[in-house]
Order: C-alpha cells, then sequence, then structure tokens
C-alpha cells in the first residue's frame, strides 16, 4: 500500500434538500438542491477512492460510503441518487443510497494522491431527472479542502447587501469540536455565535443565527462602511475545521443563482496574493464584470498595492493598471469597476491581479463575477491564491467541452517575478489523452510576469467531452489557476440558462 492521502470534500459535498437544515434563516431559497463531487487522480499510479458520507449536525444519522479505482489523470463523479455501482463508468453512487431530506458532508480517503471538487446546484442535469427542480438554474463549483486548521475565515459575507446573503457551511474534521465564529461588519459592529460539531459532521451558520443577528436593512451605498457586508472568522478547540461560502439571492424561487467557494485556513494568509480573473465589462455580449475583495486578517492597518496586468482590452495586452488602499484591522476593501478603483482600467478589458500587502501573512481575497442586468444575470466566485502555494503544475480536476451546453475555461497565470514562458495543458478525456505534441491549441501564448491564458473550447477536443485537465509550466516556473464554466454559448434555451461557475485549481508539488 502506497502513502495515504487525506482529503476533505469541504462541507455541503452531499446535498439531497435543504429542507432539514439547521435554521429556517439559513436556508437556500426554494428546493431542489443537490451536490455532486468529482474526484481527480494526480498521481503516477491508480488510485483506490473511498468516499465516505456525514449527515449534518442535529439530523438523523445517515452514513453511506463507495470505493472506486481511479486511473491516472483520470476522474469520476459521485452523483448522488443516480443508482450507479462503483465501476468502470464515470458516475457512481453511494451504497446505501442517501434518502432525502439530507444534507451534510464528505470525507474522501485514496492511497495515491487525488484532488476534489464539489458542485451546488438545483438544475436538472442531463440524464438525471430525479434530481433539481423545473426553472431551477443555479450551479456553483467549490475546492474540497486539502487542508484543516483550528481556525478558517472568509472575506465576504453579506445580509441582504444588494439582494444577496451568505452562509457558511462548517465540517469539523477527525475529531468533536466546539466553535466560536465571529462576524466583523464594515461598519465595524461584531456579531457572534458558539456550539458544538461531532467528528466530521457539519451545520450551517446564516448571518442572521449570529448574537446580535447581522442587519439586513439600512445597508447604506458604500460597502466599505456597510453594516450588511464584512468578513467571518470561526475558531475551533479539540480539533480543525474546514468550511464553505454559499452565496445566494435573497427571495429568488427556484434559484437562478449561488456561488461558492472554500473558506480559508490561517495558512492562506499572505502578504503577496495572484487572482487570475479580473474583469470589466469583457466581453460586449456577456458584460462580465469582477469586484475583487481583500481582506485584512490582523489586528493592524495595513496598506495594499494592486497590478492589474491585461490579457485581453482596449490598452492591449500586457498593459498595467495600478491601485493602493489601507485597510483597517480585521476589514476588507472591495475593488471594482463600480467602486472606482481599478487604476483607469477600461471597459471590455479582461486582466489578472497581483495583490501585495505592507505586513506579512495579512491578506486573504476572494473574486466575485456577474453580469449586471443580464437576462438572466449569473453570478460566480474564486478565492485568490497566495504567493507561496504557486507551483510549477496545476490539476483542474473537471473540465467540459460542449458538455449539456457548458464548456470550461482553464486561466492559468505566471506568478514568477521575471521570466516569460509558456504553459502546457494535458487532457484526459474518456480515458483518450490530449498534449501538445498531437493538439497545438493545448500550449498556450509566451506569458510575461503576471499575465494570464485562458484554454478555453480548445481545438482538437472533441464536443461532448468530461475532462481532467493538468497544466505544466515547466521546470523553474511557477503558476495558479481558476476554472470558469460557462453556458452562455450554448445557443438555445434552457441550456444558456445554467449559472456561472468557477473553482480553484489545484497546484501541485
Amino acid at each position: 500500500m502506497g502513502k495515504q492521502f487525506f482529503r476533505i470534500i469541504a462541507v455541503l459535498a452531499l446535498l439531497l434538500s435543504m429542507t432539514a437544515i439547521v435554521s429556517a434563516q439559513s436556508q437556500l431559497p426554494g428546493s431542489g438542491w443537490f451536490t455532486t463531487t468529482t474526484i481527480q487522480n494526480v498521481d503516477t499510479s491508480d488510485a483506490s477512492v473511498t468516499l465516505q458520507v456525514y449527515s449534518g449536525q442535529g439530523q438523523s444519522t445517515q452514513s453511506a460510503s463507495a470505493t472506486v479505482s481511479i486511473p491516472v489523470g483520470q476522474n469520476k463523479v459521485f452523483i448522488p441518487g443516480s443508482g450507479q455501482a462503483p465501476g468502470a463508468g464515470p458516475v457512481f453512487d453511494v451504497s446505501p443510497q442517501l434518502t432525502g431530506p439530507f444534507s451534510g458532508s464528505a470525507v474522501v480517503l485514496s492511497d495515491r494522491q487525488i484532488v476534489a471538487i464539489g458542485q451546488l446546484g438545483n438544475n436538472v442535469p442531463p440524464g438525471f431527472p430525479n434530481l433539481g427542480v423545473s426553472g431551477g438554474y443555479a450551479n456553483a463549483f467549490y475546492r474540497g479542502a486539502l487542508t484543516t486548521a483550528p481556525t478558517i475565515s472568509y472575506p465576504v459575507v453579506k445580509n441582504n447587501w444588494a439582494g444577496k446573503t451568505t452562509v457558511f457551511a462548517i465540517q469539523a474534521v477527525g475529531g468533536n469540536v466546539n466553535y466560536t465564529a465571529t462576524i466583523t461588519s464594515n461598519s465595524g459592529a461584531t456579531h457572534t455565535k458558539s456550539g458544538t460539531i461531532d467528528a466530521n459532521r457539519s451545520l450551517i451558520l446564516g448571518p442572521a443565527d449570529f448574537t446580535p443577528p447581522m442587519p439586513s436593512t439600512g445597508c447604506g451605498s458604500d460597502v466599505n462602511t456597510s453594516p450588511c457586508f464584512g468578513s467571518i472568522e470561526v475558531t475551533a478547540t479539540g480539533g480543525t475545521l474546514a468550511g464553505t461560502a454559499i452565496e445566494y439571492r435573497v427571495g429568488q424561487s427556484p434559484a437562478k443563482e449561488v456561488q461558492s467557494a472554500a473558506m480559508f485556513t490561517t495558512g492562506d494568509a499572505a502578504q503577496v496574493l495572484f487572482c487570475p480573473t479580473i474583469k470589466a465589462s469583457y466581453t460586449p455580449a456577456q458584460n462580465r464584470t469582477t469586484g475583487m475583495t481583500v481582506a485584512n486578517v490582523t489586528s493592524n492597518p495595513v496598506t495594499v498595492n494592486v497590478v492589474f496586468t491585461v490579457s485581453i482590452g482596449p490598452g492591449g495586452a500586457g498593459t498595467q493598471y495600478n491601485a493602493s488602499t489601507t485597510i483597517p484591522a480585521k476589514r476588507s476593501v472591495n475593488f471594482s469597476k463600480f467602486d472606482g478603483n481599478l487604476g483607469g482600467m477600461p471597459d471590455g478589458t479582461l486582466a489578472s491581479a497581483r495583490v501585495s500587502s505592507s505586513a506579512p501573512n495579512s491578506i486573504i481575497a476572494v473574486v466575485n463575477e456577474s453580469n449586471p442586468g443580464g437576462n438572466p444575470i449569473k453570478s460566480t466566485t474564486y478565492t485568490c491564491f497566495s504567493e507561496q502555494s504557486a507551483t510549477q503544475r496545476v490539476a483542474a480536476p473537471l473540465v467540459k467541452k460542449n458538455l449539456g451546453g457548458s464548456t470550461s475555461g482553464p486561466t492559468v497565470q505566471n506568478v514568477n517575478l521575471s521570466g516569460a514562458f509558456q504553459v502546457s495543458a494535458t487532457y484526459v478525456c474518456g480515458g483518450t489523452t490530449y498534449t501538445p505534441s498531437t493538439t497545438p491549441s493545448l500550449l498556450s501564448p509566451t506569458l510575461q510576469p503576471g499575465q494570464a491564458h485562458t484554454f478555453f473550447n480548445p481545438a482538437g477536443i472533441p464536443d461532448n467531452a468530461l475532462c481532467a485537465v493538468t497544466l505544466d509550466a515547466g521546470s523553474g516556473n511557477k503558476i495558479i489557476a481558476v476554472v470558469q464554466e460557462t453556458s452562455d454559448f450554448a445557443g438555445s434555451s434552457p441550456a444558456n440558462l445554467l449559472d456561472t461557475k468557477n473553482y480553484e485549481g489545484f497546484n501541485l508539488p
């Protein structure tokens, strides 16, 4: 038996119904919610992988599991209720099958190195008519936690800010914990909640569950001073935590939008961060715009400098725009075209960002994206990367090309301080491997420091493909990557109505 790797599929990895969630204030809107899990083998030999399911804290106990074999470089997808026994196919279910209503968490064990993502939604996926709800188009990815810690945090908490609310799924990893959660709003107020979580189980915390409840009215118009917008920190005694942030549009049923991302551990805070995708009304047809929220996790003010480097836009590839601000202790600042602090970046721009702080281990950041005024409005989220997390290779467990109307685009960023290089992508789709030697579209242009490139709809990859991808920058070079999946180009309803979604690539040693 080779070395055993322990990977947490962060909370809410399994979700058949939200009706049994911890409190009414924390419910996602409408019905039909479920979660799938995609696992990729990133080792050099076949992996034996066991997925273990745990019902949520306070719910009737359900437990189930499945063991699958995953070949090198390939992926397999857990779909609850699919009834697919683990075998040679790409889809599998657990045994015994889960019965709803159910919400909970999962742990993945493997004898080889693996990575995994969850996908939360209420849509009716092709081939699985018993999942989702008619008219539901909400969909989001989140990354399974590679590490856990006694303290986790997230720089964005909303309670009806611009019609959006954030809830947090918190999982105790390996042992029972006592926890204390604190929300600090951008107005300077604090809101707290404490309790217990049993080993490997999870619970949902919403801003209305705290004492005092976070306000949902009187929010004002300035995100950087609003009492309805802030950040959260959750600390455990007796064990460690993993967590997922979930953002939804208030009162929308069936839901059309949902966003999610893994929460940060204390080791994620950095002095330098990289964010591969920053947009200002990009493209004219999609009108996608991002808001980058940078949080100061220390007890002292910090000065933050941002360099935006253009990939595509009116200024031309390689053009840079600069911004700077001071962030008070335990507070956050949002950068977007609507806040007027992108350093003069014009509309129609696709860029990447390098964020540096005046103090070590002081900042984390999240990028939210939407298409204001769109029909429908689609929203998504990803978390930025610390400088120390960058490596030569990045794994992307789930990449699609025109599959059910959805196509994925891995965006890779050169995070070297100096030196330009190209990035190669290896696609493994249904057991077939594609590399730049056979598929030239899988080699990026030469990327300057800070610059990014998206492998979108690459020529030579067949349609209807479900792939696992590995990105390689070559010896001595460092990259990070985020994957965005869109249905904007599906061409017809309802396939083109599905929400946009992001997840962060996994940096490999």
